[in-house]
């Protein structure tokens, strides 16, 4: 079955995934413009309706939906794919695919059977993510780097890559799927349980503790001469 769809004819249905309409961090336009590039999506998993075409489908500029675009692609929701004309610097086309492929059978054309209730199988598709997918292509957003930050102060890049990786497989392995990938990591992070970190700040702390012996001595002596001009002062 061709189910190809151009701009001009978008599939009868949009998809809004639960990542993405539980998503604490996306606008709710960010979250039309999904669901429209879901409509748009081809039989290829390609979408390449233009920033133009966007702004002037929802009546906004298209540096605006530039930024939609940017932080979906960002948060790993999509992905943008640009092609340059041979031999020189300038775009040819640009198309965008959905980080995890949408069921054919959510994407299927408007027909007599519209009106028809969904069955089960494609309820199921169309409100559900493959959050394995989401879960791979996972990092940190601003405000989830701003908690580790609140947290453990500032953390290297190598801790960061280890603490992700065990929030990942932590993740993987949970029953019940997190409605937001993001604030669940950040609820990791504040209870302290990714040990990555926790061991990142041992050793800083016992570092820290390291150096303040170290300048205690210093530290009380200069106490000691302070004190002992504030006397000569007051006795002069």
């Amino acid at each position: 079955m061709n189910i190809h769809k151009t701009k001009e004819q978008p599939s009868y249905y949009a998809v809004l995934t639960a990542e993405v309409r539980y998503s604490k961090v996306l606008k709710p336009n960010e979250k039309l413009l999904f669901a429209e590039i879901t409509a748009l999506t081809n039989m290829n998993g390609q979408c390449f309706a233009t920033n133009k075409y966007f702004a002037e489908l929802y009546d906004v500029s298209v540096e605006t939906v530039s930024r939609w675009v940017s932080h979906l692609q960002k948060l790993g929701f999509i992905k943008r794919t640009i092609k340059y004309k041979e031999g020189s610097k300038q775009i040819d086309k640009r198309f965008i695919s959905l980080s995890t492929p949408i069921d054919e059978k959510v994407n299927t054309p408007n027909d007599n059977k519209v009106m028809t209730p969904i069955d089960e199988k494609v309820k199921g598709n169309s409100t559900s993510f493959n959050i394995s997918s989401l879960i791979e292509n996972f990092y940190p957003n601003e405000i989830s780097l701003m908690a580790v930050r609140d947290s453990y102060g500032d953390v290297n890049n190598q801790v960061l890559r280890i603490a992700i990786q065990e929030f990942k497989d932590a993740a993987l392995n949970r029953d019940k799927p997190f409605k937001d990938i993001q604030s669940g990591f950040r609820n990791y992070v504040r209870k302290g349980w990714l040990t990555s970190f926790t061991v990142k700040q041992t050793h800083s702390q016992m570092r820290g503790q390291v150096i303040q012996a170290q300048n205690k001595p210093n530290l009380d002596k200069l106490a000691l001469q302070r004190s002992m001009k504030k006397l000569e002062r007051a006795n002069g």
